[in-house]
């Protein structure tokens, strides 16, 4: 077993993860509806920053839903095993399977690092609000 969870532990956590992430679909899905009914407030400026950032947690829990499916963890492992091996070259790894592993990396990352920069934009943008009022 990779990760040194019991097969049990293991499937308890994949349902924890498909809980979570099908309420991310169902919470950011409801919130870019939401906004695509209400247009007329899309030109402001949070909104349109708030409207970027449930369009990137969608799309990566879209990419983990795909990942955590029956057989994705094979499918999308870096390794067939699951076992974490340190110090391995990337040279090895140009399997179709690694391919795939490295795109959903990619992917996620990008949506990572895209996600946390709209919200430091977000942050700022309220700073910049309240700091007016004063």
């Amino acid at each position: 077993q990779g990760g040194g969870f019991t097969p049990e532990e293991e499937q308890r956590s994949r349902l924890v993860i498909q809980i979570f992430t099908w309420l991310t679909l169902a919470f950011t899905g409801f919130a870019l509806v939401s906004f695509v009914v209400n247009r007329k407030n899309l030109n402001k400026y949070p909104t349109r920053i708030i409207i970027y950032i449930n369009a990137l947690y969608f799309l990566g829990s879209l990419v983990v839903l795909v990942q955590i499916t029956d057989g994705g963890w094979r499918r999308y492992a870096c390794n067939d095993d699951r076992t974490v091996r340190m110090d391995e070259p990337v040279a090895e790894n140009t399997t179709a399977n690694g391919n795939a592993c490295s795109a959903m990396f990619a992917i996620n990352y990008f949506l990572l690092i895209s996600s946390l920069l709209w919200w430091l934009f977000l942050t700022h943008a309220w700073y910049v609000t309240f700091h007016a009022f004063d």
